[in-house]
Order: C-alpha cells, then structure tokens, then sequence
C-alpha cells in the first residue's frame, strides 16, 4: 500500500513539473511580447516556479537517487541540450514575433488589401489613429448588419499591420457613455463619437465614415449588397493624406453627357460622379473656353454638336499645361455629320487618332448564317514590348484591370499613330512616342464608315466595306511634354446605365484614369466585393457533439493514456 501511494505521490510531482515549466514558460513569453499585464505574467511565472518546486520536493529521493547514478552525467548533458534547444526555439519566436512577414492566401476581399491601399499605409509620415464604435448587436434583426461591422473591424485591423504609424482601437460608443467621453477628451477628436461610425485621425485633421457608406445596392433584385469598406476608409484615408482634393472639370454645352443627371438607367454621369466624390475628387461643370486654373483633370464626356474654334484652342493650349489632366471621350457620329466634335485634330496633333467617322459592330456569334450584333465587351489590356531582355510593360490604368469586365455599347476605333514621334530629345532626333494603347478590341470586330449608331443592331455586311479587328478603344498619352492625355472611342461606358448594371470595371477604368491624369497614380477606384456568406458546415447538434470531442477532447485523453500505459509497463 504504502508503494502504491508513493508511486501515485511520483506521478502527481511529475504533472506538478510539467505543469510549472509549461506556465514558467508562458509567463515569460507573455512577459516579453506584452500580451498581458505584467503583474499577471508575473503571477504566471511565480505559480510556474512554485509548481515545480513542490514538485521536485515530492521526489527528493528520486532526484538523488539519479543525481548519484553513474549515467547523472550523461543525463545532465542531454537536459543542457534540451535547455538550449528550447531557449534557441524561443528566441526565434520572440523574433518571428517582433519580425514578420504576412501573406494572405484567401480570396480577395477576406481581409486582404489592395496593394496601393497598403503602399499608402507605409508611406505615412505621421501616425493615424482609427477609432470604431461598429460594436455587433444581439438581436437576430442586426445578422446582416453585424457582418457588415464585423467585415469592417477585421479590414481596418488589417490596415493597423501594414504599418508602426497605425493605431486601431474598437469600443463600444453606446453602452458606455463615460469610455465615450473619456475617448473624446483623451484623443482630441473633433465631434461627437458616434456609433456606428469610423474615425480617422491624421495629425490634427479627422474624417469620420458611417455605416451607411458600407454597402452598395445589389445588381439584380434579391442578391445581396455588395461590401464597399475599403473603397470608404481608403477614400477618407486619401482626404487627409492629401489635403487637397482633386479637382475634376466636367465640360458641357455641346450635348454631353451632365454630372446632374440621376436617371439611373440613362446616360447621365451621376453614379460616376459620386464614386470620383469617394476618391477625394471635387467635381464640378464648367463651359468652354473659360478654364479655371484649379481644375486639375478636364473631361469632355461625348459631345454631340461640333465645337467652335476659340474652344477648340483652349483645349488645345489646356492640353499643352504640364502637370494637367485631360480626358476626352468621343462617339461614333451619324453619317450626315461629316466634321465631328473638332476634337479629332487636336488628339491627332498628340498622335492619337480618333475615327469618329466609324462605328465598331462586335459580332457576338453567327445564328443561322446571320451575325448577331452586341456591346463590345473585353478585358483585353495590351501591354508595351518592355524591350528584349525587359518584360512586358502594363499601364497603370489597366494593369490591375485585367480581372475585371468592361463593357462598350457603340464606339469609334481610337489607337496610337504608328509614325508619330515626340519632340527633339535629349540626345537629338526625336524621341519615342509616350503613348499607349489602353484597351482592344476581340478580333472578331469590324468597323465601317457612314453608320448610324442608333441602327447598329440592323447592320447587313457588304463586302469591301468592312475593316476587320481588331481595333483600338483607348489610348494614353504620358506628361512628356505637357498634359498626360486620354482618349477613350465611347463616353456610354461611364453613365449611370452602366455603372449601376454592376460592370465594375466600367467605373475602375475612369476612375484610374482620373488619378492617372491627376499624377496621383496610388490612388485606386477600389470595386466593391461581393457580400458573399462565409462558407460553413451545417451540423446537427449531436454531430457537432460528436465532432467537439472526437477532435477536441479525444486526442488529449488518448495520449495521455497512452503515456500512463507506457509508465505502468516499464514498471512491470
């Protein structure tokens, strides 16, 4: 009886060490990481080391019976190496801890960021501090809106580990009124804390962005909202950042398309003009030849009617202003209009040629010996030859569009002049051109001369008067020598019909060319994200039983059978 006791005193010392070195251990490393109070990592430790000690003391006579043993030595080296192994092991965690590199493997929009979002985070000379009050609620009426909040805090914990300047703190602004007033006062924040809100704090500058802002009306009846978070805080973000906002100067007077246009199935530019608002962008309308000196990116959305000449010539000295931004977007004219917008010779004096006395027709398929005609839709974004030994050279404008779908509904081929060359270089002669074919069509397209684009769909194909594809859509010009340029062969793409249709790369294009044009390539029209659920199994209560101790409990309890058997045998 009394061997039993002893061995039964033995094997509860010995769980009475493990125990000690397992929360010495912790202690230490919570202690060094700081991921508790240090009062109770100090208690963690204290309570290691008791442990260990009692534990020891409950096998004195063990502990000297191997101290006297021939092979103590032996033993003593083989524990050393132990020791060092595991203080070796632990400072390569405290380094991996303290220096580390992430990298996400899910799907884009699970926390993952875009990368001109994240090269912006890194960029940041002063320190930002986010501050979130969107708390999820317990009522079965919030389940869409908790996920929304809870999306929201896990990407702007996300944006807090791209850099040391970042800050992010989460409360709860409505159950605590004193944390609220305390936060307020501590952090100088300007404002009431609202609930449901994000604040950036940048310096002595904040922006604020509500839950409202969050999600975007769904495609098709019944889907759900699409997740617009990044979109939000990056374009609050890009408002303190850059101070300065971009102006925009929409053109009007020559039946363009208007900004205050807001029938959502018309060709108007309110959609378009709100997400350049998200970008940081001041929009505003103004009529030729009167430019004012602020306006930093001009746009010509689709005129209609042939503009004079003195207006003509202040775009054309705009365009020659370094440091400016100019986009025009032109459409096919009907065959009695034989002169077009008058913009043509300006684009052709920057060697971009605009055909706007011909109309693209996409053949969608062959039905019955018939063509069937549809929109021009392509993801096909050509790249520059980056020279023999270089690779391939993508436009900041499209290199990131390739995942995405744009969509023209009846264009005019824009591409590059072959034999246009740029003013006198540096080393004599003549430089490169710096312009750049943007997008393509499918070679399946043909256009021809003289069509009407209201009649598109009606289009009979005559021999000899067709131009096979495929064709240019839209072209850049760099600022090599006055204002970066571009030219698209469709101003439909970016009216409301199109926007609010969710063709997400329609808006994406405009609004990079925006920031392009703007010389502020970082800035991103980031799409919204699918709202999608997060995949889950579905269990039975007693199959989630099941699962719970067959993988949680089960492992544990057979290993440490498995060691009292081990002890009992070698015993025997």
């Amino acid at each position: 009886m009394a061997g039993r006791m002893r061995s039964w005193r033995e094997v509860v010392a010995s769980v009475a060490v493990f125990v000690g070195v397992a929360l010495t251990g912790n202690g230490l490393a919570l202690h060094l990481l700081g991921g508790l109070r240090k009062s109770t990592t100090t208690a963690l430790m204290g309570a290691g080391l008791l442990c260990v000690a009692l534990g020891l003391v409950a096998m004195r006579r063990r502990v000297a019976r191997a101290c006297g043993s021939p092979t103590f030595a032996l033993t003593l080296i083989v524990g050393s190496a132990a020791v060092l192994g595991a203080a070796a092991f632990g400072l390569l965690s405290y380094v991996n801890a303290r220096h580390f590199s992430r990298v996400h493997v899910a799907d884009r929009g699970r926390g993952r960021l875009d990368t001109r979002t994240v090269k912006m985070l890194r960029a940041l000379e002063r320190p930002l501090l986010i501050v979130s009050t969107m708390v999820p609620l317990r009522s079965p009426l919030e389940a869409l809106q908790n996920r929304v909040r809870g999306r929201a805090n896990v990407l702007l914990a996300e944006y807090a580990k791209q850099s040391s300047r970042v800050s992010f703190l989460a409360f709860d602004a409505a159950s605590d009124p004193a944390a609220r007033a305390r936060l307020r006062r501590e952090l100088r924040l300007k404002g009431e804390v609202l609930r449901d809100a994000v604040i950036f704090r940048y310096g002595d500058d904040q922006k604020v962005a509500e839950f409202g802002q969050l999600l975007e009306a769904p495609e098709k009846k019944g889907a759900m909202p699409r997740f617009r978070g990044e979109a939000v805080f990056t374009g609050a973000l890009l408002a303190l950042v850059e101070g300065k906002r971009t102006h925009v100067c929409f053109v009007r007077g020559h039946g363009e398309k208007l900004v205050d246009d807001f029938d959502e199935s018309g060709p108007g530019l309110s959609a378009i003009a709100s997400l350049l608002l998200a970008d940081n962008c001041e929009v505003s309308v103004i009529e030729l030849p009167q430019i004012p000196d602020s306006c930093d990116v001009l746009v010509i959305p689709g005129p209609k009617t042939l503009l004079p000449l003195h207006e003509v010539q202040a775009v054309r000295q705009y365009a020659r202003k370094p440091g400016k931004g100019l986009i025009v977007l032109l459409d096919p004219v009907p065959p009695y209009d034989r002169r077009g917008s008058g913009l043509e010779d300006v684009l052709g004096e920057l060697g971009i040629v605009a055909e706007t006395q011909h109309t693209i027709i996409n053949v969608v398929r062959t039905l019955a010996g018939k063509r069937v005609v549809g929109t021009i839709t392509t993801s096909n974004f050509p790249a520059q030859p980056g020279g023999t030994d270089l690779p391939p050279q993508w436009h900041p404008i499209t290199k990131d569009l390739r995942q995405y779908r744009t969509v023209f509904d009846v264009a005019c081929p824009v591409y590059v002049r072959k034999d246009f060359r740029a003013g006198p270089s540096m080393a004599g002669g003549r430089a490169a051109s710096p312009n750049f074919e943007l997008i393509r069509t499918a070679g399946g397209a043909f256009s021809r001369r003289g069509v009407d684009p209201r009649a598109i769909g009606d289009i009979k194909p005559v021999r000899g008067a067709e131009r096979l594809g495929p064709f240019g859509l839209a072209v850049a010009r760099g600022a090599s020598a006055g204002a970066r340029v571009v030219a698209v062969g469709d101003s439909d793409f970016v009216g409301n019909a199109s926007i609010r249709a969710g063709t997400s790369g329609n808006g994406i294009l405009f609004r990079n060319a925006v920031a392009w044009a703007a010389g502020r390539e970082y800035k991103v029209g980031i799409p919204a994200e699918p709202f999608a659920e997060t995949p889950r199994l579905d269990l039975r209560a007693e199959d989630g039983a099941l699962a719970f101790w067959a993988t949680v409990v089960a492992p544990p309890f057979h290993v440490m059978l498995i060691g009292f058997l081990i002890g009992w045998l070698r015993r025997r």
